[in-house]
């Protein structure tokens, strides 16, 4: 008897309910890009906010960008439960269910825009990746021009500053004191 070694055949689910299944989760990829590139424009509107310096405008900034990442929590959630179902109708686990993956078992238009969202999805996610640590190094700075303020300004209110070797003040309690004059 001859043993043959043949690569396992794809478990094909119910027809009809995977490609049910595969419309849902590329609608859901879809409203998913909507919010992600509606994300991406915010936080560019939310470097010109932080540059302007302008408490309303950033007040206003963080609420779009709280409400898209609310609308991207949902999204996601909705799109790990489809994942799910379509685990569960090919017998596989979830981790092994990618797009790449879900590629091999559609065709035609389905095939087209798997892809198609992919490529979308990651250069969008590394763009919005780039813009946060734009906006990251924006604030870092923002706040330690504020940090070397706050410092100068409690040399400036303390009491006996003398220097010390090295040139610098030295710093001691903060017992001094601010005149103001109205004239």
């Amino acid at each position: 008897m001859l043993n043959l070694i043949t690569e396992p055949a794809k478990q094909l689910p119910d027809e009809a309910d995977f490609e049910s299944l595969m419309d849902s989760l590329l609608a859901v990829l879809r409203k998913e890009m909507e919010v992600y590139r509606e994300l991406q424009a915010n936080m560019n509107e939310k470097r010109d906010v932080l540059i302007r310096h302008s408490l309303e405008q950033l007040t206003e900034s963080n609420g779009k960008m709280e409400a898209c990442v609310l609308k991207a929590k949902m999204l996601e959630e909705v799109r790990v439960n489809i994942v799910k179902k379509i685990a569960r109708s090919l017998g596989r686990q979830e981790k092994d269910i990618t797009l790449t993956f879900l590629s091999s078992y559609v065709d035609g238009r389905r095939k087209t825009e798997l892809r198609a969202q992919q490529s979308a999805l990651h250069s969008l996610m590394g763009s919005i990746n780039e813009n946060k640590e734009k906006n990251k190094a924006l604030l870092e700075y923002s706040l330690s021009y504020v940090k070397s303020t706050m410092n100068f300004m409690n040399n400036l209110l303390s009491t006996g500053a003398n220097y010390i070797k090295t040139g610098k003040l030295l710093r001691s309690n903060l017992n001094g004191r601010m005149l103001y004059r109205k004239g």
